[in-house]
């Protein structure tokens, strides 16, 4: 799932786990892009 999340944001994977991880905050265009991805998977 980090790397479906990662490649639909256009980041890494390692940048995913370190905000998953609390390492870093993404910022909150990224946030809300988060946002709608995670509403995507729940549809499904």
């Amino acid at each position: 799932m980090k790397a479906a999340l990662a490649k639909f944001l256009g980041v890494p994977q390692a940048r995913v786990s370190e905000w998953l991880d609390g390492k870093y905050e993404p910022s909150g265009k990224i946030t809300l892009k988060m946002l709608h991805w995670v509403e995507q998977q729940e549809r499904q």
